[in-house]
């Protein structure tokens, strides 16, 4: 729900994290959103780059499926615990 664009090029990938998803608009940059996401990548050992209100992914290019599947997984999981996060503090228009 507030994955607004991915982009990407090769093996690098931006998402870009919205509160609305229909009308693209983006977080407050105070409300620290790609860095919470962050933080819960970070406890799971996988590491992301917060910038602004995109989140980037630029793997190493040795990576194996199952390393790939890690960090799909770990993300998926942490966008879910943010967005559940943002929703109890308003943040996200449903």
């Amino acid at each position: 729900p507030i994955v607004g664009d991915v982009r990407g090029s090769h093996f690098m990938l931006g998402i870009e994290l919205v509160s609305d998803k229909a009308t693209k608009q983006s977080f407050e940059i105070s409300d620290n959103v790609t860095n919470r996401v962050f933080s819960h990548c970070l406890e799971k050992g996988v590491v992301i780059r917060p910038v602004g209100n995109t989140i980037v992914l630029s793997p190493p290019l040795i990576l194996s499926n199952e390393q790939c599947d890690t960090i799909i997984d770990t993300l998926e999981d942490s966008l879910g615990i943010v967005t559940q996060e943002l929703k109890k503090e308003g943040l996200v228009n449903p």
